[in-house]
């Protein structure tokens, strides 16, 4: 199935489409709860990794757009996360560790019916640790995506849960880490 509106709206800047289409998610009940957040997180972060320039912020400092777009992630992410604390769909999620970033190195992972999504922040919010690991792919964009779609036309596998991966620990910490 194509997910040209979803496309439309994720690479649109229209404020009003966007808002009616998390309208409409929301009329899914707590799972539309968790892809409007998800929406919201996931177009945050793809914004943030293109935005340049910046506006004046209080006393004068400058604020680039993309320091105001993670900001915004943050803010998401601990949404969303609180979010899944309560979901009751049986969603597979959990925090792990990246400890090739210098900056975000903490990991909100999802698995969807879609594939797994991976989120990196600056803090870790509720929940729990993830029990599996990376899948090496960097395709949560559209996964994230493919999943709004699928929930917004009534697809029966936007709610279908996903087995939980094998977990895979780092020697060197012990934690659960991307490879």
């Amino acid at each position: 199935m194509s997910s040209t509106f979803v496309h439309t709206i994720f690479f649109g800047s229209d404020g009003a489409a966007t808002r009616r289409f998390c309208t409409e998610l929301y009329q899914h009940g707590h799972i539309g709860k968790i892809a409007v957040a998800l929406f919201t997180v996931q177009k945050a972060s793809s914004r943030a990794k293109v935005y340049r320039g910046g506006k004046e912020g209080e006393g004068g400092r400058t604020m680039s757009y993309k320091d105001l777009a993670y900001y915004r992630k943050g803010e998401f992410l601990e949404r969303l996360a609180s979010l899944l604390a309560h979901d009751e769909c049986g969603m597979v999620w959990g925090w792990g560790l990246d400890m090739k970033q210098s900056n975000a190195k903490h990991v909100l992972y999802i698995d969807l019916p879609q594939g797994q999504v991976s989120l990196h922040s600056v803090r870790r919010f509720a929940g729990p640790d993830y029990s599996g690991i990376w899948d090496g792919s960097n395709a949560s964009e559209e996964r994230v995506i493919q999943f709004c779609e699928s929930l917004r036309c009534g697809c029966a596998s936007a709610t279908a849960t996903i087995a939980a991966p094998i977990a895979k620990e780092d020697s060197s910490n012990g934690k659960n880490t991307q490879e």
